[in-house]
């Protein structure tokens, strides 16, 4: 019988971890769940009964291992779903099915400033990626937009062992309980931002929004999600409590805390610059909470939201956020002709 291996070494957090464990909660019951998962997530997943599992650490040399028995252990007839982007690096005869989850492995991102770590594995993840490309039968991504920029891509880095590919879109995410709706009494922070510390993820320009705002005399508090390992970020943000702006840094929180957390905020904020999905506009939207977010097509894509900014401009998202707070923008005052001249002759 034919057999499905969910591929996915490298999830263990944010979206793709909610994804993944949708799609094991609606496994069916009478075929067995094969699967390569990060061991990082052991604890986390609830299993189906029927499951061979291989879990993969983090690290190369047992990345390698886990390709090498991905290759021996399918045949023609099989389907392998690649759940986080790269193809795996033994050849072998299944069908791929490629859910893009990372426009990073696509997109130009050279003007962002990602840490000496991170570069190294998004040079070496993008390196595969476009030389084993070749390889995907189908890629399903999450918009119409992802769509296109992954087209031009493949246009542009053709080979000779290379077609241009069956590209779909398909996104999925599990239904929201809107029943944690009647919890939604108690604000804690005027708006909250659920991301990582990733460079594209914008954070330096929405901590100098705030910045901004200060100087205005306006405090509003903001949630913000950062992993005890983004030192850099997490000082900045110290130092800036220390100055009295109300940031708040509530940590990585599981998939339940983050929708509960949505209902503490008057407003998700969302200043991402690159998202191949948004799996938090797409939730506040469902939970009716004011969106804030980049003028950028992904996040029309998602749902509609009640201000936009360019992600680029601090003063931008600060304007924003005095329009979301009904506060008013004093605009520049326009001198006459008469006025400008005294000026000029008075000197």
């Amino acid at each position: 019988m034919p057999k499905t291996v969910i591929y996915a070494p490298n999830i263990h957090v944010g979206g793709g971890l909610v994804l993944l464990k949708g799609l094991i909660e609606v496994w069916p019951v009478d075929i067995e769940f094969k699967a390569h998962l990060d061991i990082r997530v052991k604890d986390l997943l609830e299993l189906p009964h029927l499951s061979k599992v291989i879990w993969v650490k983090n690290n190369i040399f047992d990345r390698f291992k886990s390709d090498y028995f991905l290759a021996k252990a399918v045949g023609v007839k099989d389907t392998v779903l690649i759940f986080h982007g790269t193809p795996p690096i033994f050849k072998f005869h299944a069908k791929l099915i490629s859910f893009m989850q990372n426009r990073i492995l696509i997109e130009d991102i050279r003007h962002l400033k990602y840490s000496k770590r991170t570069s190294l594995r998004l040079i070496y993840e993008r390196f595969l990626f476009r030389l084993l490309r070749s390889r995907v039968d189908e890629f399903i991504v999450q918009s119409d937009t992802f769509k296109s920029l992954l087209s031009i891509w493949c246009e542009k880095n053709r080979t000779f062992r290379s077609a241009n590919p069956v590209i779909n879109v398909m996104p999925f995410m599990k239904p929201i309980d809107l029943s944690i709706l009647n919890f939604r009494d108690n604000l804690e922070w005027d708006f909250i931002y659920v991301a990582d510390g990733l460079a594209h993820k914008n954070h330096e320009q929405l901590l100098h929004a705030w910045l901004e705002l200060a100087k205005l005399d306006l405090y509003p508090s903001l949630a913000l999600t950062l992993g005890n390992d983004e030192s850099e970020l997490l000082s900045k943000i110290d130092r800036l409590t220390v100055k009295g702006l109300k940031i708040f840094n509530i940590g990585q929180l599981s998939h339940h805390e983050i929708q509960q957390s949505y209902l503490r905020s008057s407003a998700l904020i969302y200043p991402s610059t690159i998202e191949s999905f948004g799996l938090p506009l797409v939730e506040a939207n469902e939970l009716n909470i004011p969106i804030l977010a980049s003028e950028l097509d992904y996040v029309y894509e998602v749902c509609r939201p009640t201000e936009t900014f360019d992600p680029n401009s601090s003063k931008s998202i600060s304007r924003a956020v005095m329009k979301f707070l009904n506060v008013k923008i004093d605009t520049q005052k326009i001198k006459t002709p008469s006025e400008f001249l005294s000026y000029i002759i008075g000197r």
